[in-house]
């Protein structure tokens, strides 16, 4: 929850939740009816939205109880997806990307499960589907790297701009002094606990939740002003402020694993309200991970992987405008007479446009009328095999 204690989707690659097979970076897997999303990864970085979704199945009763939450953090979803895309052209290697699709008033999966999915057997699935997908990525991670970091993102509507990152210490707890906070006391209550404990300079607590290079403070230093950081040390005594919940706790470190996780609440103005002002903030913190994880985590973030197709034929392809309106423009680097089939999904998977095409240099193709949102482009050769793929934005 958000008080104290206590993002490629449906793509025709996708391939049905099984959690016993091994998940390959770059696929994405689907959970029962769709409802959760996993693209696997090979970045030991975990971007989760799980209240960005949209869907409203009338199978799903809508939550009622007295302390639920049902308002979705408006555009989150979109965000994770344009995180994912700045952190490949970053490292060159996929994260992992876990999606709940389900609007929160069906699906809340950032609380426990009586809560979250109010006794209906379908959200009770999906929020089961959501946590193993993310022990699914923890588990890789470990095994690949040893160590790596969770994201669970979020939305708020409070009135002071800025990012509020959670670490599961409260306002008042964050107003402590330096040496105070790094105590086993409150060390030890941290989703990143195990950064605090294993970090490449040796820097206590605080100076890891608000020191020169905590992640708030290298955001604020480039334009997204956080809390807590060097140049906002705390949330004042009045100020609302979201310190982490159900996900961070789970899915972090205070218990000892080898994951650490934060909750980041993005204010709506500047960061999630336009696809201009999500771009320029994926961007952004795409490059403060790499200078985070170089910082704390590794002496090296050439991680050796990268993000292309592995299929041999595969087809590289270069789309703009992006986000586009009535047509795009398809810039090939390989091109021939060989036929391919150009096909474009909705977010619920269903194929709405598809075309053949001789891959020239560059190839235009005029857009039927399309709704505002976030559209799956994918090239398939002659024989079905997926050689190309890419993200369009509408707007």
């Amino acid at each position: 929850m958000k008080n104290n204690l206590s993002i490629f989707v449906l793509l025709v690659f996708s391939t049905k939740i099984s959690f016993t097979q091994t998940y390959k970076a770059g696929n994405t897997y689907l959970g029962k009816n769709n409802y959760t999303e996993y693209r696997a990864g090979s970045l030991p970085i975990i971007i989760t939205a799980p209240h960005g979704g949209r869907l409203e199945p009338t199978t799903i009763p809508d939550r009622t109880c007295a302390t639920c939450t049902t308002v979705m953090d408006a555009n989150t979803m979109e965000l994770a997806y344009q995180i994912d895309t700045a952190l490949q052209q970053v490292f060159g290697c996929f994260p992992h990307i876990i999606v709940n699709r389900l609007h929160r008033i069906k699906l809340d999966a950032n609380r426990e499960i009586v809560e979250a999915a109010g006794g209906s057997p379908d959200a009770e699935t999906a929020w089961r589907e959501w946590h193993q997908y993310i022990q699914a990525a923890k588990d890789s991670i470990v095994r690949r790297y040893g160590r790596g970091l969770l994201i669970d993102l979020h939305g708020h509507g409070h009135t002071i701009q800025r990012l509020e990152i959670g670490y599961l210490l409260d306002g008042s707890e964050l107003r402590l002094s330096d040496s105070v906070l790094s105590t086993p006391q409150y060390r030890d209550q941290l989703s990143i606990k195990n950064l605090v404990l294993n970090n490449l300079n040796n820097f206590n607590a605080a100076q890891i939740l608000r020191g020169p290079f905590a992640l708030g403070t290298l955001l604020g230093a480039n334009n997204f002003p956080s809390v807590p950081s060097q140049q906002d040390v705390a949330p004042m005594v009045n100020d609302l402020y979201f310190n982490g919940g159900y996900n961070t706790l789970r899915h972090g470190s205070s218990d000892s694993t080898k994951v650490d996780a934060l909750q980041i609440e993005c204010n709506f103005t500047g960061v999630r309200n336009t696809f201009a002002t999500r771009q320029v903030f994926a961007n952004q913190l795409a490059m403060t991970l790499k200078t985070y994880l170089s910082k704390h985590y590794f002496s090296s973030t050439n991680f050796g992987c990268r993000t292309s197709i592995q299929d041999v034929n595969a087809v590289q392809m270069r789309i703009f405008p992006n986000p586009a309106k009535q047509e795009l423009t398809i810039h090939f680097d390989k091109n021939g007479q060989t036929s391919y089939q150009l096909q474009l999904y909705n977010m619920l998977g269903q194929s709405i446009f598809q075309e053949n095409i001789v891959p020239t240099e560059t190839v235009t193709v005029a857009l039927p009328p399309l709704s505002i949102g976030t559209y799956f482009l994918t090239l398939r050769n002659e024989r079905g095999e997926l050689v190309g793929r890419s993200k369009v934005f509408i707007e």
